[in-house]
């Protein structure tokens, strides 16, 4: 999982996946369940079930389930950003 954040996150553009296709494809070859953040627990899951998250609303779910994710998302590339940062220093 670190490698392919890395990846999505390199400087250079010809370092970073081609499409969001290739990054989607990655994230499925990891191996081994994967949590997935919800508001009422974690369940394990792999990472089309992750994706499939943002493709379908849940009935009479929350709407702000997907803000919440994705602000959790973002607060956790920043914090690899800050890691790769700091020990660039």
């Amino acid at each position: 999982m670190e490698r392919i954040v890395l990846k999505a996150l390199a400087k250079k553009p010809e370092d970073r996946f081609a499409d969001a296709k290739e990054f989607r494809q990655a994230l499925a070859a990891l191996k081994g369940p994967t949590k997935v953040p919800t508001l009422k627990q974690a369940p394990e899951a792999q990472p089309e079930a992750v994706l499939s998250l943002f493709a379908q609303p849940e009935p009479g779910g929350r709407p702000k389930t997907a803000l919440v994710i994705g602000a959790v998302c973002f607060a956790v590339a920043l914090l690899v950003v800050f890691l790769v940062a700091m020990h660039r220093a």
